[in-house]
């Protein structure tokens, strides 16, 4: 009965994540596969690794996809709830409220956070 589904980790997907991913998609389901703590992983790969932002993300998208399979189209979302628009949180609002519609898709751009120029756009709207 749900609109689209969130495959939600801080760390790492496992086994029972892929299992589920494939179940939602079978079904023709909206999965939204969302990394958390982007910004923890920035801090810490200088400091570990001597990496980059860019290169931590590069490393985390092709981590994910490898453990769960996707391919290279499956958008995979880097969130970080301290630095929200550092991360990739304003544009997995925009996508959501364009994977909805009709008074569904009203109702979440009304509540939704307006962190960027978009978000503000369809408030307005």
């Amino acid at each position: 009965d749900y609109d689209c589904f969130f495959l939600n980790t801080a760390e790492r997907f496992f086994e029972n994540d892929l299992y589920l991913y494939e179940e939602l998609k079978k079904v023709g389901k909206t999965v939204f596969v969302i990394r958390n703590k982007f910004d923890r992983a920035v801090e810490d790969g200088p400091h570990d690794h001597g990496q980059s932002e860019e290169q931590v993300r590069e490393i985390l998208e092709k981590n994910i996809r490898d453990n769960l399979g996707f391919n290279p189209s499956q958008p995979v979302y880097l969130t970080a709830a301290r630095y929200p628009k550092r991360s990739d949180l304003p544009k997995l609002l925009t996508v959501i409220s364009e994977s909805l519609s009709g008074v569904k898709r009203d109702r979440f751009v009304a509540d939704m956070a307006a962190w960027n120029d978009e978000a503000l756009r369809q408030k307005k709207a």
